[in-house]
């Protein structure tokens, strides 16, 4: 209830959610000078814009509006309405939102109605734009676009790089991977059966981009721990493993991981640990039970 100078108005209103994304509100005043109905739709088509269609009869006058906004983040949005009214004529606004920050762009192309009117309402936005995407948007996103291109070549040779590196690392393990190996398999200690290092996590959009481009999501490091095995014992401390050798890093900003598994005393045994964790092997509680 609104309490003005000289008369009462109530303002009851109405909203229904029909959809999840389609909305119908209603609001009615009950002004003894001009009393009106208004009717409103909020309907969004696909994500990030949403249409509003507005009607209000009222004693002396009516007015039609549409807005279409289109949000950019979550602090930021642009839309352009349009309004017809009587009394008023046609107008078409412009508003810009940052965080707590509006700014509006009021443009009345006539005090009646009209089709011709109506249509310079409905085309002076889309030349405003056809301006703006020509001078600036289609421009900038062609530069963005070719910049994401080389980067994203850049860092397509660098991981083939770094994998052709791997591969020469492993091979000139070989030796040392023999030696331990059999001085482990002699005395029934620890021997490496296989070890898998990289996006090992199912469901992982980023591995099946690594796979569709050729390049390895997981690596095998079989060779380099048996390498790294000291009296029966091998032991990595709580630091990220992509720098050791015959590693390194798959996808940056991902989630890695390491899974083991390796004999101790004939027995068979698998761990599984997080990069940044520490794993110390052989531990009885690895053991696999028959």
């Amino acid at each position: 209830m609104q309490i003005g100078r000289s008369a009462i108005k109530f303002v009851p209103s109405i909203s229904r959610q029909v959809t999840t994304n389609f909305q119908v509100s209603a609001r009615l005043e009950t002004d003894p000078v001009n009393p009106s109905v208004k009717l409103q739709c909020n309907y969004i088509p696909v994500k990030q814009y949403v249409v509003m269609v507005g009607i209000k009869f009222a004693l002396k006058s009516h007015k039609l509006k549409y807005t279409v906004e289109r949000s950019f983040s979550t602090h930021s949005s642009l839309s352009v309405g349009f309004s017809f009214e009587y009394p008023g004529g046609v107008s078409v606004k412009f508003t810009l939102t940052r965080y707590d920050h509006t700014f509006s762009l009021p443009v009345r192309f006539s005090d009646r109605i009209t089709i011709q009117k109506g249509l310079y309402a409905h085309l002076f936005p889309l030349a405003i734009y056809g301006f703006v995407y020509a001078l600036y948007y289609s421009p900038f996103f062609n530069w963005t676009r070719m910049k994401l291109n080389e980067d994203e070549l850049h860092v397509k040779e660098e991981q083939f790089k770094k994998e052709t590196n791997r591969q020469s690392e492993v091979a000139l393990m070989s030796e040392t991977y023999n030696r331990s190996y059999a001085l482990e398999s002699q005395r029934g200690g620890l021997i490496i059966k296989e070890a898998w290092f990289g996006l090992l996590r199912s469901g992982s959009g980023k591995a099946d981009r690594l796979i569709s481009e050729g390049l390895p999501c997981v690596l095998d490091v079989t060779v380099p721990l048996q390498c790294l095995v000291k009296d029966s014992k091998l032991e990595l401390t709580d630091t990220t493993k992509v720098h050791l050798a015959g590693f390194y890093d798959v996808y940056k900003g991902e989630r890695k991981d390491m899974n083991v598994k390796y004999f101790f005393r004939g027995d068979l045994h698998e761990v599984t640990v997080d990069d940044c964790h520490p794993l110390s092997i052989p531990k009885l509680s690895h053991q696999l039970r028959p």
